[in-house]
């Protein structure tokens, strides 16, 4: 329940990622065991967490995933092969910024403009 509200507070920006409490939270997945009957809700909340926090702030995530959090992920299969390390596993929530149309047809009718160089 708690990581449903955080996400929310997250995605609506009117939570901060405080880190003392999300590395509370964090060190507790060490007690979460693989026969939980809440295991799927454990592996979405975190995946939906660390997305939204990612989304904000790629270094605090990063930060958040520490070598012995990043293993905790992987034994409850918060995360799960290909995905290799922490920075792979925020970076499909951290999505460069699409060109907008109007961006693109400058782009293509600036370099269009561009005079041909002369060959020898």
């Amino acid at each position: 329940m708690w990581l449903n509200v955080i996400c929310q507070g997250l995605r609506s920006k009117n939570r901060s990622p405080d880190l003392t409490s999300f590395e509370t939270a964090l060190s507790l997945l060490s007690q979460v065991s693989l026969e939980d009957t809440n295991l799927e809700f454990v592996r979405s909340g975190w995946q939906k967490v660390i997305g939204a926090i990612a989304i904000h702030n790629r270094d605090t995530a990063l930060k958040l995933l520490n070598e012995e959090v990043w293993l905790q992920f992987i034994r409850l299969g918060i995360t799960q092969p290909p995905i290799e390390s922490p920075q792979q596993f925020i970076s499909k929530y951290c999505v460069a910024p699409k060109r907008s149309d109007k961006n693109v047809k400058n782009h293509k009718q600036s370099t269009s403009n561009k005079k041909p160089k002369n060959k020898k």
